[in-house]
């Protein structure tokens, strides 16, 4: 199943009269189209091919969060992103419904959903070479926060 995403294309000149356009479907496939022109030759040949591409696997946790001294979704918002840095991660940053951040070869995510007004479940999502080790560090990093 494909799906609706930006189109991306890429030309290759390949030796004796030939060249490929990949055309990117979504992340996970592409379809190449080689076009291929015999010599002396007004002929074109034209072969379609779909390439798939590796997709790391999604590894993900929740924890719940509950204490009467947090007073806002940002004390929460505050306590991933510190978390996260402690973590090692790189570039994290607040986005408008998560918080989000890598290594080299690994993306960290999470987000929250509320439950009551003191009381969050927060969703960790990691893809990428160290996803369940890098998951599981911040999940530990989360579970120590005290609220006071």
């Amino acid at each position: 199943m494909l799906y609706d995403c930006e189109r991306q294309h890429q030309l290759l000149w390949r030796p004796a009269n030939e060249f490929l356009i990949t055309t990117e479907l979504c992340h996970q496939a592409a379809l190449n189209t080689v076009i291929q022109r015999a010599p002396n030759d007004f002929l074109l040949y034209i072969k379609q091919e779909e390439a798939y591409m590796a997709i790391p696997s999604l590894f993900w946790g929740s924890l719940q969060l509950a204490s009467p001294a947090i007073e806002s979704d940002s004390d929460i918002w505050g306590v991933i992103k510190s978390a996260m840095k402690d973590a090692g991660l790189q570039d994290v940053k607040k986005n408008a419904s998560d918080v989000n951040g890598h290594s080299q070869d690994t993306i960290v995510a999470v987000t929250f959903v509320k439950l009551a007004p003191h009381s969050y479940v927060l969703i960790i999502m990691a893809a990428g070479t160290n996803a369940s080790g890098l998951r599981d560090k911040v999940t530990n990093k989360l579970k120590n926060v005290h609220f006071l």
